[in-house]
């Protein structure tokens, strides 16, 4: 066939003594060419984010429209779903760059739009019932920035205690103010006087008046930094930095989604059926969709030649690849999500306004 007449001249001989940056790693036994794209399989696999981002935003278009005069149920600002939309075409786009040329210097490209994703996630369920406090797009997006600022550092040779060190106390610092803001429901604000604030609370607290509230934002802060621990210990390397730091996010998207939702029902709420099996779906997805995740084809960090070994033939179609069904099925678990988290209060959309709880 064409890969494996391919795969025979490329790539060189020569295999150095570890990961090159500049190097493409390719799945060579499932590589199919065209237009001048030597895996364009691995790149053609992302087409679902754009189709279901672009569906998504077409959707909330129409439904925010819709009850754009509506003045009960919890605050849905239509932006944060668009750009919710946007995120996932994004992802889909830059993916399929990444894939042009799988290699550790364009990773980034990879996981940059998964990273804003999640934190627009977290946005989107927290104005729900904080419409006013929710974190505005200079701070939010001073915060990508940062997060960024890291992964690209790690692309470096630099010392990995360094960086994890520098990216613990980062973690410390937003962590201890995150949860300062969301249990005494401030705006996020990282000023002088806001730090000021937060150090008085931290160095003397008072009795809390929600003891759960407390608990959650406690256990929160406490698995970001023994995940962060944790990673930087069992790796000793700043290798896959981005996807570590991308798992932290999700971890703090799930904790604050499952209490959102307990907090629901403590306050006599429910979450309808139909978003239970929305809900259900898009974990179950996701649940698949990281096992073909971990099923490697390929290994950027390792040398050509131990890259190669890994090779495996398609697994779809005599076209697609392990890796491939992952971006299938990541795409489809994400767009579910997202549309369970936008419909995730609708059993209370007759409730006025000034009769919503916040929590």
């Amino acid at each position: 066939s064409s890969s494996s007449s391919s795969s025979s001249s490329w790539p060189p001989a020569s295999d150095g003594f570890g990961g090159d940056p500049l190097r493409c790693y390719f799945n060579y036994k499932c590589a199919r060419p065209l237009l001048g794209l030597f895996a364009f399989n691995n790149v053609l696999s992302n087409c679902l984010y754009v189709l279901f981002g672009l569906a998504f935003v077409a959707y909330v278009t129409v439904h925010s429209e819709r009850h754009r005069r509506r003045r009960t149920g919890v605050h849905t600002d239509p932006s944060l779903y668009t750009a919710l939309g946007w995120c996932l075409v994004l992802e889909g786009v830059f993916s399929a760059l990444f894939h042009v040329c799988p290699a550790t210097l364009s990773f980034q490209f990879d996981t940059t739009f998964m990273e804003i994703g999640a934190g627009l996630s977290f946005l989107a369920l927290y104005q729900k019932r904080h419409p006013y406090l929710v974190a505005g797009p200079f701070r939010f997006f001073t915060f990508v920035g940062s997060v960024i600022l890291f992964v690209t550092l790690s692309l470096f040779r630099i010392n990995a205690y360094v960086l994890w060190g520098a990216v613990l106390l980062a973690q410390l610092y937003i962590s201890l103010f995150g949860a300062c803001a969301l249990y005494h429901r401030r705006s996020f604000s990282f000023s002088w006087h806001r730090t000021r604030w937060m150090l008085s609370q931290v160095m003397h607290p008072s009795m809390p008046a929600s003891k759960l509230r407390v608990a959650v934002l406690v256990v929160t802060v406490a698995l970001n930094v023994a995940a962060t621990l944790y990673v930087a210990l069992a790796t000793q390397s700043t290798l896959d930095f981005p996807t570590a730091v991308l798992g932290i996010i999700l971890l703090d998207v799930n904790v604050y989604l499952f209490y959102y939702i307990a907090k629901k029902y403590y306050h006599g709420e429910r979450v309808l059926v139909w978003v239970w099996v929305l809900l259900l779906w898009a974990f179950t997805v996701g649940g698949v969709a990281f096992y073909f995740f971990n099923v490697p084809v390929s290994n950027k960090y390792l040398t050509p030649a131990q890259s190669r070994a890994l090779n495996k033939d398609c697994a779809l179609f005599d076209y697609f690849d392990f890796h491939d069904i992952w971006h299938f099925l990541s795409a489809t678990g994400l767009a579910i999500f997202m549309l369970a988290i936008y419909h995730l209060d609708r059993d209370v959309d007759r409730t006025p306004r000034s009769e919503m709880k916040v929590f």
